[in-house]
């Protein structure tokens, strides 16, 4: 074989596998490019259910939005019909309102006099049982004075009627004690002429405590009682000074001594002043 028929061979050999490797090459892109169309063709699809899924959706929306229109039209055709309605309405509750406000005006009126009425009525409610309150009291009370009356009359009664008696003696007892007591100041003043010898040097009075249990003024100078006796060591001739509080009231000289008791003379009275029961009575001050 020639050059050139080898030369031509070799040729012929780089061509046939430039022309596969060619080939080769075309084959593989006209699958990755079959592969990119089917997947586009495939995106497509998708994309255009989604579209027509949107479209459906969009279509939908405009059907409810008409809808809802048609609704909201129809709801202001009422809404303003309810509204014209209402507005007569409303003037019409004015007008009762009004009414009402001047009927509620004469009423509150009404209901301030009958308060205040009603006020004055509880007032005095509240006055005639006060007064009635008041009333049952002093009746209670003027039964109870009645009552404490009629027994202090009688107790007063009883005592009038012992003192009477008790007074009576003390008279009696007093006149006796008089000539008693004239005979022995005669016989004492006799023996101080004798003997030279005062009362004070004497005689020393023990120190007792007595109260006046009342006192006569009907017989001058006056008689008192005492209600301390022999028993308390007084004896005929003492002498009590008697007070009342700070008041001095004068002196009493005892003529009659009885056990628990005593009869005395006033002998120093303290001008616009009297003896009486309850005052305090001692033999030293």
């Amino acid at each position: 074989m020639s050059t050139l028929g080898k030369v031509f061979l070799v040729l012929n050999l780089v061509l046939a596998g430039a022309f596969l490797g060619y080939s080769s090459l075309s084959l593989g892109k006209v699958k990755e490019m079959k592969d990119a169309h089917e997947k586009a063709v495939s995106e497509l699809r998708s994309e255009k259910e989604k579209l027509e899924a949107d479209l459906a959706s969009a279509r939908k929306d405009a059907t409810d939005e008409r809808s809802a229109k048609d609704s909201a039209i129809s709801a202001k055709n009422s809404a303003e019909g309810d509204n014209k309605r209402l507005d007569g309405d409303l003037k019409s509750v004015r007008r009762e309102k009004d009414a009402l406000q001047g009927e509620l005006e004469k009423l509150s009126a009404s209901y301030s006099k009958l308060d205040e009425a009603l006020k004055q009525l509880d007032q005095a409610k509240t006055n005639a049982l006060t007064a009635q309150a008041a009333a049952e009291r002093a009746k209670d009370a003027a039964e109870r004075k009645a009552d404490d009356a009629t027994q202090a009359q009688r107790s007063a009664e009883e005592a009038k009627t012992i003192a009477d008696r008790e007074i009576e003696n003390l008279k009696k007892n007093v006149v006796a004690a008089n000539k008693k007591a004239d005979s022995f100041e005669k016989k004492y003043e006799w023996l101080k002429k004798i003997t030279g010898v005062d009362e004070a040097s004497v005689s020393t009075q023990e120190d007792i405590r007595a109260e006046v249990v009342r006192a006569d003024y009907s017989q001058k100078p006056g008689l008192v009682q005492l209600n301390k006796g022999s028993a308390a060591g007084v004896k005929a001739g003492y002498t009590f000074e008697v007070w009342e509080g700070a008041v001095y009231k004068g002196q009493v000289k005892v003529d009659v001594v009885y056990a628990n008791s005593c009869a005395a003379t006033v002998v120093l009275a303290t001008p616009n002043t009297q003896m009486k029961g309850g005052d305090s009575a001692a033999t030293r001050l």
